[in-house]
């Protein structure tokens, strides 16, 4: 029969019973510290994105609060009259148009055309109300800088070019959804920043298209909003629309490049945030794994491998309610979250090192000076 020595038996299982306890806890802390700053990071990007959509989602929300103000998007028969009347005969909306443009700054621009070519525009500038006018027979716009409805003592410089209303985006696109529609995103050339138009058609009585009201949204407002969200220490928020084009950023990028006439929007990819880079690449490859047949988005908490890092990522759907299909996404890496954590950690995993091999070294001595009195 094979012996043991007492001693050894001794050893190993004082030795088991001080290190293997203490591992356990050791694994134990890692395991939940872990979870806790996913579960931490999951709700700060979460809250900073909800709080970020529900401020853009607002500054959207003022073009619709512009045409509801002269028509809703249902138009009752005494509306739609009215509206038809106002199509025929501009000097009857003026006085409407002159209150609604100076309600809100991000809306400065109200206008409609009609069928016929007629055009009619007003416009809240630093100087003034610049009213545009376009006859059916014209080519391009009068513009006139009004300080009262009816006002035209102050003729501005005209259009040189012609201006077709029926085909511009606002117009066709309004006709081509019959109903009210938002344009792709694009650049104003003569504000120099991002803008989208909102626009609703009006129908004669016999089914034909009388003509279409729109109003234009400034976009600048969104990327000053994301600029101030305090997220981490290199946490980023973007936005983008359906093309994956950057409508907001909040590394200030470019939105676009080139001259007037030119214009060339940015992608994320060119942001110098490499978070924001990071994240985008994450969002398109989310999008190229979805399925053609379903809408659905992921809105719960991504963890994506980042070069030395891992990324934490919330994409969320913008403006599914106002007619817009954009994605806010909020991002950053893992150790904005775990570093003070990850310290600490590293602290008290060292004292408990220490802790267990004392208790080791003191178990080892306890059980030799047995085993020495045994032998």
């Amino acid at each position: 029969m094979r012996m043991f020595s007492l001693r050894g038996i001794l050893t190993a299982s004082l030795v088991l019973l001080a290190t293997v306890p203490a591992l356990l806890v050791l694994w134990m802390m890692a395991r939940a510290s872990t979870e806790a700053v996913e579960d931490l990071a999951g709700k700060i990007l979460t809250q900073v994105a909800g709080q970020v959509q529900t401020g853009t989602e607002a500054h959207v929300q003022q073009v619709h609060d512009m045409l509801d103000g002269i028509f809703p998007e249902r138009i009752a028969a005494g509306e739609l009259d009215r509206a038809r009347s106002w199509l025929r005969s501009p000097a009857q909306f003026e006085a409407m148009a002159f209150a609604l443009t100076r309600q809100a700054p991000s809306v400065p621009v109200l206008h409609f055309a009609n069928l016929r070519g007629e055009y009619f525009g007003l416009e809240q500038t630093a100087d003034g109300v610049t009213v545009g006018i376009r006859r059916p027979d014209g080519l391009g716009r009068t513009f006139y800088l009004a300080r009262f409805p009816g006002d035209r003592a102050k003729p501005q410089e005209s259009e040189i070019r012609n201006f077709e209303p029926r085909t511009t985006p606002w117009y066709a696109g309004a006709l081509s959804a019959k109903g009210r529609v938002f344009t792709p995103v694009q650049v104003s050339a003569t504000h120099k920043q991002l803008m989208v138009s909102l626009s609703q058609p009006v129908y004669d009585a016999d089914g034909g298209a009388a003509g279409v009201f729109g109003a234009d949204l400034y976009l600048q407002n969104l990327a000053d909003v994301l600029r101030t969200q305090r997220i981490s220490s290199r946490g980023a928020a973007f936005l983008v629309d359906e093309k994956g084009l950057l409508v907001a950023s909040s590394a200030g990028d470019a939105l676009f490049t080139g001259t007037p006439g030119q214009y060339q929007r940015t992608s994320p990819r060119d942001s110098v945030n490499p978070v924001i880079r990071a994240g985008f690449g994450a969002l398109q490859a989310l999008w190229a794994s979805r399925s053609e047949d379903t809408v659905a988005t992921n809105t719960a908490l991504q963890r994506l491998p980042m070069a030395g890092d891992s990324l934490l990522m919330v994409q969320r759907p913008f403006g599914e309610a106002l007619g817009l299909r954009w994605t806010l996404v909020v991002a950053a890496p893992e150790s904005d979250f775990t570093a003070d954590i990850n310290r600490a950690f590293r602290i008290s995993s060292a004292a408990m090192v220490l802790l267990i091999l004392l208790g080791t070294t003191i178990a080892f001595f306890i059980a030799k000076g047995i085993g020495r009195r045994r032998r």
